[in-house]
């Protein structure tokens, strides 16, 4: 297997990994927003079911004391008000979840563009480039190396930020 073949291989699986990670966050957003919905809707319900109760109390048909059913139709519209922000909230969750997935995406394909510039330059200007992001590089006896940056994350982070032609909106960029 040669080096080509295999940087192909770390590609794809590379995609295919960034890919189903994203499509599990955003199926686990979609739950997360169907269940919100589906719990506002049987409240919906249950707010119906107390207000044609309401009409049986007026009528006499009803054995329900009025101010109970009052402070359950006062109850469910509170809990009807909280359920709609819980489901406001989760669309824009999914939202954002959708969009960040378009966003990385880009980000990982002008990586790609990067990397595929990279090695098509000859050796001298790729040593320069090397040279110009890496400080040092410490070798130790355990063939344990470390790799000293010239530009730390946090200042790559702003600078990624200020070359953005889209206001400087960078999502897909995250310390862990």
């Amino acid at each position: 297997m040669n080096i080509s073949t295999l940087g192909s291989t770390f590609e794809i699986s590379l995609r295919s990994l960034i890919a189903e990670q994203h499509e599990k966050a955003a199926a686990l957003a979609r739950s997360r927003y169907k269940m919100s919905a589906m719990r506002l809707e049987e409240k919906q319900k249950e707010l119906s079911d107390y207000e044609a109760e309401t009409i049986n109390v007026i009528r006499g048909k009803s054995r329900l004391n009025v101010d109970l059913l009052n402070s359950l139709v006062a109850k469910c519209k509170e809990e009807i008000a909280e359920l709609s922000q819980e489901v406001d909230a989760q669309k824009a969750d999914m939202e954002h979840q959708l969009e960040s997935a378009a966003q990385e995406q880009a980000e990982f394909e002008k990586l790609e563009s990067w990397a595929d510039l990279y090695d098509n330059c000859t050796f001298e200007a790729k040593k320069m480039i090397v040279s110009q992001l890496i400080k040092a590089v410490y070798v130790y006896r355990d063939y344990r190396l470390e790799v000293e940056f010239r530009v730390s994350f946090d200042d790559f982070r702003r600078l990624c930020v200020g070359c953005e032609p889209n206001g400087g909106r960078i999502a897909t960029v995250e310390s862990v």
